[in-house]
């Protein structure tokens, strides 16, 4: 029993081996090997397999893979070489079974070199990366809030619309342009009213009409008196109850359908451009001023993105080769939030 170990296999490797065994579900490897298979193969070859892990070698002997992965046994009668050996562990040209790729241990967090995590959600509006499709989407908006307009913008989850909105809130004046941001997907007409005037320190009356005729008046005097043009921001729109959608017909009719002294603008998925476009909210969509809708990224946009964000966390040089920014932009459709999650994963699973 005193006798030292002719090997030294630390508990996190076992432990490292045990969790890829159980992610493949009984499989010791992408072979498709049983654990049984495995125990008989490590005892024929004990002293090769662990010279192999003592010169961190993983392929210690070659192994024959019969037609069947099912009925797969270790030999090495055959020389290498023939068209049924490989390496065991190693995946053929054409795998045979059922393939699962290996985890590997995450890479250290200074591996590329970055000073700062790179893909921040709560990056600065500063260092945003402004594609044509968001620079578009910013002058339109300005537009909005300039002639006071109620516009409509929509695009893919994960396109960038609230990262716009708060672009938008960077550029705007706080005391001539106040804004009050809504996010609320169940938002009724009651509850509207009285964020918003609560947002302007005003209690909200407990009646809906009463409180509406107070939004109105509020308004009104911000804009006459103060000299102010508030914006209005209700985010998640494709959410909203059809009574809430109705009751914008209301809020911009003020002065007899001959003034509105508030920038109202919606934002939602695809979806609110074909719930607009009812017979039913006919009067909404007659409204609308202005509306733009924001799509993904082109190919080219992406792999300027992915640099831009690299060099955002300190890293100058190019990380992703050209066919992988390829394959990003395809799989990710353009959309930055899902390029954000393709990109983690592949620099550091």
């Amino acid at each position: 029993m005193d006798k030292p170990k002719p090997y030294a296999i630390s508990q996190w490797l076992v432990y490292q081996a045990y969790e890829r065994v159980k992610a493949n579900r009984g499989a010791a490897g992408v072979d498709g090997v049983s654990q049984g298979t495995l125990r008989n193969y490590i005892h024929a070859y004990e002293q090769g397999g662990l010279e192999a892990l003592r010169q961190f070698n993983p392929h210690p002997k070659t192994a024959t893979l019969d037609r069947h992965w099912r009925n797969w046994r270790p030999t090495a009668s055959n020389p290498p070489g023939t068209a049924n050996d490989r390496k065991f562990g190693m995946p053929s040209r054409h795998p045979v079974g059922p393939y699962r790729r290996r985890r590997c241990p995450p890479m250290p967090p200074n591996y590329w070199g970055f000073t700062t995590r790179p893909v921040q959600k709560d990056i600065g509006v500063s260092e945003l990366f402004m594609s044509p499709p968001l620079i578009e989407l910013a002058a339109r908006l300005q537009v909005m809030v300039d002639q006071r307009l109620f516009g409509v913008v929509t695009g893919d989850i994960g396109a960038g619309k609230s990262t716009a909105m708060r672009y938008l809130a960077a550029q705007l004046d706080p005391q001539h342009h106040p804004l009050c941001y809504l996010a609320d997907s169940p938002l009724t007409p009651y509850d509207f009213y009285q964020t918003v005037l609560d947002a302007w320190g005003v209690a909200a009356p407990f009646h809906r009409p009463q409180a509406r005729r107070q939004f109105v008046t509020r308004m009104t005097d911000l804009y006459h008196h103060q000299h102010q043009a508030p914006i209005l921001i209700i985010d998640e729109a494709q959410s909203l109850p059809g009574v809430m959608v109705q009751e914008l017909r209301y809020v911009l009719n003020t002065g007899m359908d001959a003034l509105t002294p508030f920038t109202g603008i919606l934002v939602g998925q695809p979806d609110l451009r074909a719930t607009l476009r009812l017979k039913i909210f006919e009067a909404i969509h007659q409204r609308i001023g202005l509306r733009f809708h924001l799509t993904g990224l082109t190919e080219a946009d992406t792999a300027a993105y992915v640099a831009h964000q690299c060099r955002q966390a300190g890293v100058e040089r190019a990380l992703f080769t050209p066919s992988a920014l390829t394959v990003l932009a395809v799989q990710s459709r353009g959309l930055p939030r899902v390029i954000n999650h393709l990109a983690t994963i592949a620099l550091w699973d």
